[in-house]
Formats: C-alpha cells, structure tokens, sequence
C-alpha cells in the first residue's frame, strides 16, 4: 500500500510519467480492489489512489484530447460496476462502510468529471444508493435520534469517521452533484418529493436536543455551528 501511495507522489508530478505507469499499474489496482481476499480498509485506498489518477487524467486531457480516452475510458466500465456491487453488499462490519462510503465517492467524481459518460451507471447506481438511503432512515431514528446512549462513528487511522454516517453524507453529496448536471436533474426531479421526505428524515434531532435548545437558544447557535464545522448527517441533510 505504501509503494502504491509513493508511486501515485511521484507520478502526480510529471504527466509524461502516467503513460509509462498507467497501463501496468491500472491492471493491478483493479485487480486489487476486486479480490475479496483484501480487507475493505485495503479496497478502500487502492479505489482512492485510483481516484488521485482518475483527477490527474482528466486534467491532462485539457492538453492531450487523448488522454482519458486511451486510460482511463477502458477500464473505467469494469471498475463502476464493481463500486456499485459493493455498495449494495451488506456491512457486517463498520469497515465496510469505509468502502462503501469510498466508493460512492468515486462514483460522485466521475459523474462531475465525466458526466456523458456515466449515464448508464448512474442508472444502475441510483437503486442500489436510494434502497441504502431508505432502507436505514428508520434504523438511523432508532439507533440516533431516539437513542440517547448513541455513540459516535469510529475513527479511522487517518483520522475519518467510519461508520452508516458518513456513508449517508457520501449519498448526500452524490445526489448533489447529480442536480449540479443538467444530464441528471430529470432524474432527480422525477423523485424528489420521495427525497425530501427521507431528508427531512435524516434532519430529526433528538427529543432531549429539542429540550436543551428550547432552554438556551444560545446553545442552539454553538452546536449548529460546531454541527456544520463537522459535517453531520443532518448538516448534510440541511445543505442538499
């Protein structure tokens, strides 16, 4: 893992560099993140050195109309298909919902890099996120609002949050930047009373929040700002 992020540094500095590494490094990142056999930590950071690449490419394509085209376009279908397979796989382990959470992502940067080009997967991709969005808002009143033993998601060794949370922020994000495309807003718009349902939803707060901020305003205004400083799913909710 460390020779592939040393490899992506020294890469990202010379553009001439990518089409001599590229095509033996490619092969193998996709290899990597599609054997099961690697923890999904592991999946996780080889899908995001492989979206360091995607972001180097697609500005090198400014210079070189050939760029994406000969890198990135053939291996591309194959790589989508497999982030949405695991989005849609069950977390048995808040671990996974690293990967997914990776995943979507990835997913989000294609469809504001390469948005003509996404349009079938993001067909396939709008079930698998949109059953995962609905099918936890009951659980995430359940086991956060209405729970006021609720512990906060897991951090990572770098730091990021790892957990349903973050994870539903990603899909958040990634609706967000389907409305930012005049290619998808259709699709938006055809479910939008369903979406902001499920946002409003994702807003509640606790009855016990409720009661504190009703007692001091001011505590309200502190933990709203401390709330978007730190990107909770109901900021996220209140932005989209």
């Amino acid at each position: 893992k460390q020779w592939y992020q040393r490899r992506v540094a020294i890469t990202a500095g010379t553009d001439s560099q990518v089409y001599t590494v590229a095509p033996v490094l490619f092969p193998r990142l996709i290899q990597l993140f599609q054997t099961e056999t690697f923890g999904p930590g592991t999946r996780a950071r080889v899908l995001s050195i492989f979206a360091t690449f995607t972001t180097l490419i697609s500005h090198m394509d400014s210079v070189d109309n050939a760029a994406n085209e000969n890198l990135l376009f053939p291996v591309l279908p194959g790589l989508v298909d497999t982030t949405i397979v695991l989005i849609g796989t069950p977390a048995s382990d808040k671990i996974d919902y690293k990967l997914q959470t990776e995943c979507v992502n990835f997913l989000s940067k294609l469809v504001q890099t390469f948005p003509k080009q996404m349009g079938d997967k993001v067909s396939s991709a709008l079930p698998v996120l949109w059953q995962l969005l609905t099918k936890n808002a009951e659980d995430h009143i359940t086991t956060v609002v209405n729970n006021p033993d609720h512990v906060e998601d897991d951090v990572d060794s770098d730091g990021s949050e790892i957990g349903f949370g973050p994870l539903v922020q990603a899909i958040f994000e990634f609706i967000q930047a389907l409305t930012e495309r005049k290619k998808y807003k259709a699709m938006i718009r055809k479910v939008l009373p369903d979406v902001l349902f499920y946002l409003i939803t994702y807003l509640s707060i606790p009855e016990y929040q409720m009661e504190l901020w009703n007692e001091d305003p001011e505590m309200y205004v502190e933990d709203d700002d401390e709330d978007r400083m730190n990107y909770t799913v109901r900021t996220g909710a209140m932005e989209l």
